[in-house]
């Protein structure tokens, strides 16, 4: 396991903060909500992606064909 660091000027890097949440979809996508957003890594690859800067991911979840439900702290 690689140890990845936040970098703001870097959107393959992971969010800000503390992982939450963690969650491992049926293909091997890695899901971590944290402080200040959402880190997807690819289970094939390890390619990382940041997504929903700034949010407080508190909760995930998956749902029916696939997708993904995402609880969060102050954004509804």
């Amino acid at each position: 396991i690689a140890r990845l660091r936040h970098d703001a000027a870097d959107a393959a890097t992971p969010a800000e903060g503390h992982a939450h949440t963690l969650l491992e979809g049926a293909d091997g996508t890695v899901w971590a909500g944290h402080d200040s957003g959402l880190t997807r890594i690819d289970g094939r690859t390890g390619r990382v992606s940041r997504l929903l800067d700034g949010t407080f991911v508190r909760a995930l979840a998956p749902a029916p064909g696939g997708a993904l439900w995402i609880g969060t702290y102050g954004e509804g």
